[in-house]
């Protein structure tokens, strides 16, 4: 293939298509002599075919404006060359045709010397890419051995069969090419699933000499592997952010993403309105259980209680975080303080109901305290004091179901104003 730029070139030709003048890149490009066009028609080197539609198409009594014509030229050294054509005419201010003027561009070109010319039917069958042409009415009127591995069906049985039979492309993306290819528009590439593997389709028009589009090229290219490697690196980005945001003991999210959990369930608040609570935990004693059963009984204790206080969060909306030692958080969105404090209840009897044994326990198994905040829409607007005054809250309450005998809960409502 001979390598051609896409520098356009100009022509203007008389009505009876005998150029006037041409940019003598056209003459270069057909392995013409510079200035041997003169006084030639139009169509001089022009395949017949192509010829004969384009003076058919300006020999009307009014003819049009053609626009991205393919013409195919055949040259005298035996190089074959295809252009884009735009052609208009022109016209005298009171109508009379004076002859047309065009710009063209090379869009490739063969070399066809020596004996052996290439083979574009082997060429077109053999290529890694998945390829098929197709008409308006959506008849597959070529396709290659790719495109038949893809639609599971024999090459030739696909010729002249309907798209639907072989699935892709979809009614609806032929009909979109044709609304959108003849008004000049194009078509992105767009990735597609097809039986279980991904592919990039592409579409492009297929004009004609005088350039109406009568078929469309579809081209499927195979990036499953590219798209395999990139859900994977995706999803290990997700486990990487997820280890950031929980605490790799007890599995529950950490004191880091509390922080902007809360900060974003306050601003939340602050728009929508309504009230939501959150809830300070402790393990009751949970250094004296440490001294008496070792630090790694400490640690599993912790783990299973972190598992069980999730188990009964029921909305998802409510989650618990792991604050720090033996100090958990509960965020409950949009819940008022007697809600919440059914929560922390369920929460508190969740614990009990484990039974692990803790020997400095008056109770004699691990039990919880909770203190329960709540903050509603209108002390939300302080933002970031709203979520101190939140916290501070919670933690007094917290205090107080602890010096009331702990396994307690007990609930608060912040006020900023007081707070100030």
């Amino acid at each position: 293939m001979q390598k051609n730029t896409r520098k356009s070139f100009c022509w203007g030709v008389d009505p009876d298509l005998v150029y006037r003048n041409v940019d003598t890149a056209k003459e270069r490009l057909l392995e013409l002599p510079v200035g041997s066009l003169t006084g030639k028609f139009l169509v001089h080197c022009m395949h017949p075919d192509d010829a004969a539609m384009l003076r058919r198409a300006l020999a009307s009594a009014e003819p049009r404006a053609l626009t991205g014509c393919t013409v195919r030229y055949v040259c005298p050294k035996g190089t074959h060359t295809v252009t884009s054509l735009s052609i208009k005419p022109l016209r005298s201010a009171c109508g009379t045709l004076l002859g047309f003027e065009g710009e063209e561009h090379s869009i490739g070109s063969v070399d066809m010397h020596g004996d052996f010319a290439p083979i574009f039917e082997e060429v077109f069958a053999h290529d890694f890419m998945a390829l098929c042409i197709v008409n308006r009415d959506g008849q597959l009127l070529a396709v290659n051995a790719q495109y038949a591995i893809i639609a599971n069906k024999p090459a030739n049985a696909l010729v002249r069969a309907h798209i639907l039979e072989a699935g892709v492309p979809s009614v609806e993306d032929v009909d979109r090419a044709f609304s959108f290819l003849p008004s000049g528009k194009s078509i992105s590439e767009q990735e597609i699933i097809w039986d279980g593997k991904d592919y990039v389709m592409a579409m492009y028009g297929l004009p004609d000499a005088c350039g109406e589009i009568r078929s469309i090229c579809v081209s499927l290219r195979d990036i499953s592997l590219r798209k395999g490697l990139e859900r994977r690196l995706e999803a290990a980005n997700r486990q990487l952010e997820e280890m950031n945001l929980k605490d790799y003991l007890t599995g529950v999210f950490n004191r880091r993403h509390f922080d902007e959990a809360l900060q974003r369930e306050v601003a939340r608040l602050a728009r929508e309105g309504g009230e939501m609570c959150i809830g300070m935990v402790d393990v009751d004693k949970f250094k004296l259980y440490n001294d008496a059963y070792g630090h790694l009984a400490g640690d599993d204790c912790l783990a299973r209680a972190a598992k069980a206080m999730s188990a009964a969060l029921f909305r998802p909306g409510d989650e618990l975080f792991r604050y720090g030692g033996e100090e958990f958080a509960i965020i409950m969105p949009q819940t008022g303080k007697k809600s919440a404090t059914m929560v922390a209840e369920r929460v508190r009897e969740a614990i009990s109901a484990l039974h692990i044994p803790h020997c400095q326990s008056a109770l004699g198994h691990v039990t919880i305290s909770i203190g329960v905040a709540a903050l509603d829409a209108a002390s939300a607007l302080s933002g970031h004091t709203a979520c101190e005054e939140l916290i501070r809250v919670a933690d007094k309450a917290l205090y107080a179901a602890k010096n009331s005998g702990r396994n307690k809960v007990a609930s608060a409502a912040c006020s900023i104003a007081e707070s100030d």
